[in-house]
């Protein structure tokens, strides 16, 4: 029930806002719900860096290397080399042995796969 349907129906507003109770919702948590674990974060932080790119050394210093789990979205215009770029931060982790997965809205997979491996190979194919 909406706030106008109670009003138009005569309930008394001020007594359901005296008597309403916070509702408590799985997914949304408090401070205090985690608080211990970001004072660990905090105090702790090498253990939370994620693994460095070997060549991309400014990235890895402003990102803090590439952390599992998360998600990071890369944008811009078409042909600024986003694609180019995500393939070889993706290279660089595989060669250390990282999995990453990743999709381009802007090139097919069968194409994505030549560039990838002309870029692993440094050979024109």
């Amino acid at each position: 029930m909406t706030p106008y349907q109670a009003l138009k129906e005569g309930l008394d507003l001020d007594q359901i806002i005296d008597t309403a109770t916070s509702m408590r919702i799985k997914n949304i948590i408090k401070f205090e719900d985690i608080e211990d674990e970001v004072r660990n974060q905090i105090e702790n932080k090498s253990m939370y860096a994620g693994v460095p790119w070997k060549r991309f050394e400014s990235l890895t210093k402003k990102l803090k290397g590439h952390r599992r789990g998360e998600l990071t979205v890369i944008t811009g215009t078409t042909g600024c080399g986003k694609t180019t770029l995500v393939s070889e931060m993706s290279l660089d982790l595989a060669i250390q042995g990282v999995t990453t997965l990743w999709g381009s809205f802007e090139i097919n997979n069968t194409r994505l796969m030549k560039c990838m491996l002309q870029q692993f190979s440094k050979v024109q194919l």
